[in-house]
């Protein structure tokens, strides 16, 4: 039974259609959310047509649909088709015209409407486009068949993963065109899921943690921040880390618990303890009064891991280990659990028994060599202003000793004779040079324009007839 229902959702007045869903057995109740009440009732009216078993459809049916329910079986039995195929047809075909990439267009489009992460919204767009592009961006998005969908899936460079994230977004895309009316029926539903086999998750060892901070210590102090709060308070890269201002951790640091941005992977804040390894180098790294990304972050980052041989970095490593010995050192799973914003679950089949008590330790134990680490950021900001000098006066060498048309031009007319005409001064210049008139008229135009041929006492005039031939009559520079 699907019951239709005005409700009020993030200050917008909806339509709540409350349904049953025979694919979730668990948490068969779900409800879908629309604009429109007439969108609202018909998706409405199809889940409970589904949710009816076959002898009680039959028994609902007047006894002209059951008429019409007999004729289409002969005829589709004649035929060798598929009633529901036949169906499905018309339906498509009845429905408003839109094509696959129009509706690509539209749900890109609302999906950024409602807020959705950049990151999300690329990966949503690029599969999107992609399925566009397999079944064709003027195909009639009703007529695409479960088969398009497989057939577009059977990649053989994609993996499970990638197989399924696709499937994922185009199903996605299917359901808001059915909540929003725009079509009724979604083909990747009936498409099965690819099964992904877990990964194991990578760690860092305390050796290569120890030798990646040594390296930022002596060479790139600045991203010490960054480096802490991911290794030794678990903050997830982009969403934790990078948005973490230096406001909040002063304040960490006075009252002993580090909050995460609200912002992030699964908009729920969570508080982590500031352990003596996190409150040792964000100490020493606060005065140095950089952000937690600074400038140029990126390639500095990237340096910072290829120097420090940690070339092959696998995604949110540091969070992962810091996960890993967080668990091997407490013991307690409901705790730390909460503090890395996890189920239980996925803590025992991720986390669990990677790393001994041990080495939990060790990874604790990476302090800080000396807690002032401003004598290594001043002796970057030499160095890099050092190297910014040298390329400038590399850059400014080259570019001297450059033989430009303009130079090689403005030569050439200091040894011609005062009063030289336009097409002679071509003529010579595109001899001597080797360039074409029309690149020389521009450069000795150029010329006369910034008054460098003026002042070496030159000056040529121009006749201004229907051919705009020169002439070399003219005023003087004054």
């Amino acid at each position: 039974m699907a019951t239709v229902k005005r409700v009020n959702k993030n200050g917008r007045t909806v339509w709540r259609v409350h349904w049953k869903n025979p694919e979730k057995p668990n948490r068969p109740y779900t409800q879908s959310f629309f604009r429109s009440e007439g969108a609202a009732r018909a998706f409405a009216a199809d889940k409970a047509a589904d949710t009816l078993s076959p002898s009680d459809l039959w028994a609902e049916a007047s006894l002209t649909e059951r008429a019409d329910a007999m004729e289409a079986l002969r005829l589709a039995r004649k035929s060798g088709v598929s009633v529901a195929e036949a169906v499905r047809l018309v339906v498509s075909r009845s429905s408003s015209p839109l094509p696959v990439g129009e509706l690509v267009a539209r749900v890109v489009e609302e999906k950024r409407r409602r807020g959705i992460r950049p990151r999300s919204l690329s990966g949503l767009s690029r599969d999107l486009r992609e399925f566009a592009a397999s079944v064709g961006w003027d195909t009639q998005a009703g007529e695409v068949s479960p088969e398009d969908v497989s057939a577009f899936l059977t990649r053989p460079t994609w993996g499970a993963a990638r197989r399924r994230g696709a499937l994922i977004s185009v199903s996605a895309a299917y359901n808001l065109a059915a909540r929003q009316g725009w079509l009724r029926e979604n083909p990747a539903a009936r498409v099965e899921r690819p099964v992904v086999e877990p990964s194991e998750t990578s760690v860092l060892s305390a050796v290569d943690a120890t030798r990646l901070f040594r390296w930022l210590e002596e060479e790139d102090p600045e991203l010490l921040g960054f480096a802490a709060l991911c290794a030794f308070a678990g903050f997830r890269p982009e969403s934790e880390a990078a948005r973490t201002s230096r406001e909040t951790i002063t304040r960490g640091l006075a009252t002993g618990w580090l909050p995460s941005p609200t912002a992030n992977k699964t908009r729920r804040r969570r508080v982590v303890p500031v352990l003596p390894a996190l409150h040792a180098w964000l100490a020493a790294w606060l005065p140095l009064g950089a952000e937690v990304c600074p400038r140029n972050f990126q390639r500095r980052w990237r340096v910072a891991r290829v120097s420090s041989g940690l070339g092959d970095w696998p995604q949110d490593v540091l969070r992962h280990s810091w996960v890993t010995y967080r668990l091997a050192s407490t013991q307690d799973d409901a705790r730390t659990a909460v503090e890395a914003g996890h189920t239980q679950e996925e803590l025992h089949r991720s986390y669990k028994a990677l790393a001994t008590s041990g080495e939990a330790a060790e990874w604790w134990g990476i302090l800080p060599l000396s807690p002032d680490l401003s004598p290594a950021a001043r002796r970057r900001a030499e160095a890099v202003s050092t190297s910014c000098r040298e390329r400038m006066s590399g850059l400014a060498r080259a570019r001297h000793a450059r033989r430009t048309l303009a130079h090689d031009t403005l030569a050439i007319l200091r040894g011609m004779p005062d009063g030289w005409a336009m097409p002679a001064a071509v003529a010579e210049v595109s001899e001597k040079t080797g360039r074409d008139r029309e690149s020389v008229r521009n450069s000795i135009r150029a010329l006369i324009r910034s008054g460098d041929v003026w002042r070496q006492g030159k000056a040529p005039a121009f006749r201004h007839g229907a051919d705009r031939k020169e002439t070399d009559a003219g005023p003087g520079p004054g």
